[in-house]
């Protein structure tokens, strides 16, 4: 897409967007190597914040991921100066020509040899569970030879721009925030929604079996919750005399 005259160029975007990711996240990239080096390919990924379309491209740094935006966003005269350059597939909300004109526009992406990302659940979750994926991305895929690249983002749920609590901007309890991005193997084009999420669902297991140590045992809780509410215990046991008088 040209860039529009009142635009940021491309590289200050990019730099940009690098400067903030490094200080808001701590990003592991797992499985970058099924993010194809060339041609096309489509992402699918849960989607719990308005970052995810960023972090899904830092993970896949060698490539250009075209990833769909909310139209006001991509219209609006601050962010949409930094979001066109990427870019970005905007998306309304208005009926099913809305609807319609973003999938045919990743799929034109897609026939150019670009990378696409979408996010199947069709609107950032509100509760931190993956909602069901929707049937537009086999629409976008219909009679395409594409890869599917299912891709799950672990942690970011609490993080600064996710939903947390019911509101936006809820302050994460670590700084920077520790993201895992987890590129699974590539699955077919003809492979159904259903199929795409379960495996999204699998890799999410994976990630979350990282997140374990020594300290994530039943017994270990139980001891760091006694250690922690141990005050509370002996003021039971023990509570203050009162004068009889």
């Amino acid at each position: 897409m040209p860039l529009m005259p009142m635009d940021v160029p491309l590289p200050l975007v990019r730099l940009g967007v690098r400067a903030l990711m490094r200080a808001l996240y701590r990003i592991r990239v797992i499985g970058q190597e099924n993010v194809p080096k060339s041609g096309p390919a489509l992402i699918i990924s849960n989607h719990l914040s308005l970052m995810d379309g960023f972090l899904v491209g830092w993970g896949a740094r060698h490539r250009k991921v075209r990833f769909m935006i909310y139209r006001p966003y991509y219209e609006h005269p601050l962010w949409g100066r930094f979001l066109r350059p990427l870019g970005a597939i905007p998306i309304g909300t208005s009926g099913p020509r809305d609807l319609a004109g973003a999938l045919k526009a990743a799929r034109k992406e897609l026939e150019a040899g670009h990378v696409v990302c979408i996010f199947a659940e069709g609107s950032v979750s509100r509760t931190g569970h993956m909602l069901p994926f929707k049937r537009g991305m086999e629409r976008v895929l219909d009679g395409l030879d594409v890869p599917i690249i299912p891709t799950n983002l672990d942690r970011v749920w609490g993080g600064l721009f996710s939903f947390q609590g019911g509101g936006f901007g809820g302050w994460p309890g670590k700084w920077p925030w520790p993201v895992t991005v987890r590129f699974g193997k590539p699955l077919p084009s003809t492979t159904p929604a259903p199929v795409v999420r379960q495996t999204v669902s699998e890799l999410a297991s994976e990630s979350f079996a990282l997140r374990k140590s020594s300290r994530d045992t039943l017994g270990a809780r139980l001891l760091i919750r006694a250690y922690r509410t141990r005050g509370h215990l002996i003021a039971k046991l023990d509570p203050p005399a009162t004068d009889p008088n």
